[in-house]
């Protein structure tokens, strides 16, 4: 991705390596799993916490897009790489031996 987004736990901008990373770096991945999320707004205003909510929302619904798109590209790609199941070879006529049998 191109584009920097904001860390979930410590706000810090940072461009990331995936186009599904939430956090900036091992430690606040860690922390996130740790129930830190957007730990770094705790002393902010009401109005502040929200809009910074709201984006952060806004991020995760992108990256569930994102997941979303890839996942019906990827069903499209395997269906178009289907090979069509080879069906059984032909029964000999009964001058073989072969045939309906009764």
């Amino acid at each position: 991705m191109s584009t920097k987004r904001p860390c979930a736990v410590c706000g810090m901008e940072f461009k990331p390596r995936r186009s599904d990373a939430k956090t900036c770096c091992g430690t606040c991945r860690k922390r996130l799993q740790r129930g830190q999320h957007l730990a770094y707004t705790a002393d902010w205003p009401p109005a502040q916490q929200q809009a910074r909510r709201a984006l952060h929302q806004t991020l995760a619904d992108v990256i569930t897009t994102e997941r979303t798109v890839r996942a019906a590209r990827r069903e499209r790609r395997t269906i178009g790489r289907r090979t069509v199941t080879k069906l059984a070879p032909l029964s000999r006529g009964p001058q073989r031996g072969g045939g309906i049998v009764s």
